[in-house]
């Protein structure tokens, strides 16, 4: 089953929800305050790359770019 994760618009509180797809747009309450919370996109792992290493973030952004134009006129 799928992690869905959920955030409060009022008090900021979340949540992970383990279920099944259908019920995902299931309205889900914050347990802090009891507004409704608006579901966020999920992430997702992409197979077949390694992670990162700190020569590949040349362009200063919090992910590397994988741009040589970008990265390498500098």
């Amino acid at each position: 089953m799928p992690i869905y994760e959920y955030r409060c618009p009022e008090c900021g509180g979340g949540a992970e929800v383990m279920a099944r797809a259908a019920e995902a747009d299931a309205e889900r309450e914050c347990e802090r305050c009891g507004a409704v919370m608006n579901r966020l996109p999920s992430a997702f792992a992409v197979a077949g790359r390694a992670s990162a290493s700190a020569g590949d973030n040349c362009c200063g952004l919090e992910r590397p770019c994988n741009d040589p134009k970008r990265c390498c006129e500098r």
